[in-house]
């Protein structure tokens, strides 16, 4: 793992889009990713290790996943000291999710993340603009204060359909911990975002969004594998130039 003489913002997250959320897309340099294989919370997951490739043209470093021994995945976003580029950090699951409550638990402050950094939850299968559910995090490379920094998106299951669904809001947070989720059913999907961990969906709920009952035949309607990554909006280094790290503690996922 590469270190440099910078201070490192650190963000710890116990696993949970810009006015037109980006999208992390699966592509051919995943298939390399079999060799990076974790097993973490139930699931086997492939780590993505790959130069310029998206989302943006981003290099991804399969040193910047891991489980520590206490069974938390860390996501990070580091500078190599080999190349002077930034690496970032993407795993996917080896299983097929479907209809169902996806539930993330996270520690830190998500609303004071650098501009430039995305953390992406969501499920997807493709092609790209079809069948993704996702939970990003980011400022999309505006000034800290920018006002919308989560957003909740679902894109059609037919890519040359009705266009996505999407909510974009700010986040003003009271401290350290939040759950994220959404619940896929065949005619919508429910996002949520709440203070603390939480296992019940209402317990101080800060962020709700449910799609447009005009969305139901444009839904998702396969299975999706599962993608967790922490990365850099067009390529640009963070902002204060400071190494990002994400602990993901958790992930649940309850079929319906």
């Amino acid at each position: 793992m590469s270190n440099f003489n910078a201070i490192v913002q650190t963000i710890s997250i116990i696993i949970v889009l810009f006015f037109v959320p980006a999208m992390a897309r699966w592509n051919s340099s995943h298939a390399n990713s079999t060799q990076y294989v974790i097993n973490w919370s139930g699931y086997k997951w492939y780590i993505v290790h790959a130069q310029s490739s998206v989302p943006g043209s981003n290099h991804w470093n399969a040193s910047n996943v891991f489980v520590d021994s206490r069974g938390r995945l860390h996501l990070k976003i580091t500078r190599s000291v080999t190349t002077g580029e930034w690496d970032c950090a993407e795993l996917f699951s080896d299983a097929k999710f479907f209809y169902g409550t996806y539930r993330w638990k996270v520690q830190g402050r998500l609303d004071l993340l650098d501009p430039n950094v995305v953390l992406g939850l969501f499920s997807y299968s493709g092609p790209s603009g079809s069948n993704e559910i996702d939970i990003e995090v980011s400022k999309w490379g505006q000034p800290v204060h920018h006002p919308k920094h989560i957003y909740y998106t679902v894109y059609p299951g037919n890519g040359t359909a009705k266009q996505r669904v999407s909510l974009g809001a700010s986040l003003s947070l009271n401290g350290a911990y939040t759950t994220h989720w959404f619940t896929w059913t065949p005619p919508k999907v429910i996002f949520g975002s709440q203070h603390g961990f939480q296992n019940t969906p209402n317990k101080l709920k800060f962020l709700s969004y449910e799609t447009p009952s005009n969305f139901t035949e444009e839904m998702p309607k396969i299975a999706n594998r599962l993608h967790m990554n922490l990365w850099l909006y067009e390529s640009v280094p963070p902002a204060n130039r400071k190494a990002v790290e994400v602990i993901i503690h958790e992930f649940t996922y309850t079929p319906h």
